[in-house]
């Protein structure tokens, strides 16, 4: 059950145990404060709350109120009006007012999923927020180091010679004032710029309408002991007898330079995260639905080999048809590793063994022309992760160094551990101060530009041509590094090859031991087995299917009829056999509402990917989810587990 820290305003007993049984039914196991009072509200507020449940009318306050109250004391709370009163136009005012959601009294189903819909998105506030914290900060620094700024000023002859000198310019430029009076101004530039600057300053004085409060140049400085530095310029000129003079003050603005790349980059950081967001929706509902369509081709074309002989003509074309779907699966793996809403199974992992294990596969994916070395740690630490997404990280990393590598080359593997205060957390501080297991995958290649540079994890951005690659590959990495909640930095220069460095967390817990198993045939039974399932062709498909292997099959594309079905079973069922995703009500849902008639159903959830909501609480037990697509042995022999 999800904790759920809840303040409840509500006046009739009765109404808040419905509240609250709504809310256990749903997935939650509240933690709740009831309030009928504005003083009690305001008392209530000096705490920390997940969500506000508020009826409209009560005697001694109002929804109106109530909301009021809330907003000004915490004004991110999420805020969701539940009354059996409340009128469309009540409703609207609400919302315009900054209620979050309404649910009716009489529609309390819908009030978990709006709750997770709330809490997702103050999460996602939650984030922005600090991004924008972050931001800020990064200006304030910015406007710090410009207003509190110690600025040279220098005095400059007709002749070109310096005849005033600050402390501050000694600071900067390095020369002690009796080093640098009637010295010329050009040992404070470049050599090489020297010419440059002198012209452009010269068609600068020589504006038929000079800005009244002189110019503002920017350009290198050089300082005595040799090292070059930016530096801001406001010049001012004023002519006498002698000739013209000209008044400089000069800042160091290296600090800025930084600060203002800094915003730069925590901008581009904001912009970039936003996006990907945006896709990566997109791209699980693809590769949900993609992958409903291959579980339909796989299992029929399993059904159609379970009436045809080995030796008829049209059973090397099913097999066809199958290795065809199997090899579609790959791409649907692609993009839901890059939403990261892949259903995986991590294990505790030694990365070297799997770096050894898939050398020689390496070795022939890459070519003979280059030649592969590894550098492993001996004392490597476990991190936990699903061997089969490591291995798509190698694979992917050397398809993209094989592409790189015009001719003959090398690519280097290394493995290290990472310890708190290590270089590695010096050159990359978001590594913190946790422990981390290194890997570092680096090519001879041609490098990328700055500009490749910056989008290279974005999906089907390729600088290959259109027949050599979808541009998904460095984006699947991307997707896997950041579910497993490591981190993958690139350094790369043109002609000088490419460094990926991947950290993921270091393994703190017991090693398991993963016991194979594979079968041929499906597995017969004769159990009863409640199947539900949105999608039509699935769902006809599997009972029929499963029909012909002995199972009594009930089968139901709506949820809330599978709970009426369950309702009416005389005997009941042996399993329920439900999709994860479905409009109305989920898989999770779903069981709940049907252990509640029947406690000791047992339950096989099957999704083509696994979403937020239901991902912390399935995928821990893989034994009773099953990924889509899947054959119909895969199917029959999740079945025997679980009813077995």
């Amino acid at each position: 059950m999800e904790p759920l820290n809840a303040l409840i305003i509500e006046d009739n007993d009765d109404d808040l145990a419905l509240l609250l049984r709504a809310l256990r039914q749903g997935g939650f196991e509240p933690n709740h404060q009831l309030v009928r009072k504005s003083s009690e509200l305001a008392q209530a507020l000096e705490k920390s709350w997940d969500i506000v449940l508020s009826d409209y009318r009560l005697p001694h306050l109002s929804g109106v109120e109530a909301l009021k109250q809330v907003k000004e004391r915490q004004p991110e709370l999420p805020f969701i009006m539940v009354s059996g009163t409340i009128g469309e136009d009540i409703a609207v005012e609400m919302m315009r007012a900054g209620a979050n959601d309404y649910v009716m009294k009489g529609q309390l189903g819908r009030l978990p999923e709006a709750i997770r819909r709330e809490k997702r998105e103050a999460q996602l506030r939650e984030e922005q927020q600090r991004t924008e914290q972050a931001l800020r900060h990064s200006e304030e620094r910015f406007r710090m180091v410009t207003e509190l700024a110690n600025d040279a000023i220098l005095g400059i002859d007709p002749g070109g010679r310096v005849i005033m000198w600050n402390q501050s310019a000694s600071r900067i430029f390095g020369y002690a004032q009796k080093d640098i009076l009637g010295q010329p101004l050009q040992l404070l530039i470049p050599e090489k710029l020297r010419p440059v600057y002198q012209q452009a300053f010269k068609v600068a004085l020589e504006q038929s309408h000079p800005p009244p409060h002189g110019l503002t140049l920017q350009f290198t400085g050089l300082h005595r002991d040799g090292h070059t530095f930016p530096v801001e310029v406001w010049v001012t000129h004023w002519t006498n007898e002698l000739g013209t003079h000209y008044t400089g003050i000069v800042r160091d603005i290296q600090d800025r330079k930084s600060a203002e790349l800094e915003r730069a980059r925590l901008l581009e950081q904001l912009r970039q995260a936003q996006k990907m967001e945006a896709i990566g929706r997109l791209a699980g509902g693809v590769a949900h639905d993609f992958n409903n369509m291959l579980s339909v081709i796989l299992g029929y074309a399993d059904l159609a080999k379970t009436h045809t002989e080995p030796s008829s003509p049209i059973w090397s074309p099913l097999e066809e048809i199958a290795k065809a779907a199997k090899r579609s699966e790959s791409l649907t793996r692609q993009l839901l590793a890059f939403a990261r809403k892949q259903a995986i199974s991590p294990k505790p992992l030694d990365l070297n063994d799997v770096v050894r294990s898939n050398q020689p596969m390496l070795s022939r994916l890459i070519g003979e022309n280059v030649r592969i070395e590894l550098a492993l740690d001996p004392a490597l630490w476990k991190v936990k992760i699903d061997p089969q997404q490591f291995e798509n990280v190698l694979v992917n990393l050397g398809v993209n160094a094989r592409d790189a590598i015009l001719n003959v080359g090398t690519i280097t593997i290394k493995t290290f551990n990472v310890l708190p205060g290590s270089s590695w957390h010096l050159t990359y501080p978001r590594l913190g101060s946790e422990t981390y297991v290194g890997l570092s995958f680096c090519d001879t290649g041609n490098g990328m530009s700055e500009e490749t540079l910056q989008h290279i994890f974005e999906p089907f951005f390729t600088t290959k041509d259109s027949s050599k690659g979808t541009g998904l590959g460095l984006a699947t990495i991307y997707g896997i590094v950041k579910q497993n909640q490591g981190f993958i930095q690139v350094q790369s220069q043109v002609g000088q090859g490419t460094d990926f460095h991947i950290f993921f967390p270091r393994y703190h817990g017991p090693v398991e031991e993963a016991v194979p198993f594979a079968e041929t045939q499906p597995r017969r039974g004769n159990e009863s087995i409640l199947l539900v399932e949105d999608e039509p062709q699935i769902l006809e498909l599997l009972e029929a299917y499963l029909t012909q292997l002995g199972y009594r099959v009930a089968s139901e594309s709506n949820p809330e009829k599978a709970v009426e079905r369950v309702h009416r079973a005389p005997h009941g069922f042996d399993l329920l056999l439900t999709d994860v995703i479905m409009p109305g009500m989920d898989g999770k849902q779903l069981y709940d509402e049907v252990r509640r008639i029947q406690p000791g159903i047992k339950v096989l959830f099957m999704s083509g990917y696994t979403a937020e909501a239901f991902e912390k609480q399935m995928i821990s037990d893989r034994k009773i989810f099953l990924q889509k697509p899947f054959n119909m042995v895969d199917l029959t022999r999740k079945i025997r587990e679980i009813l077995s």
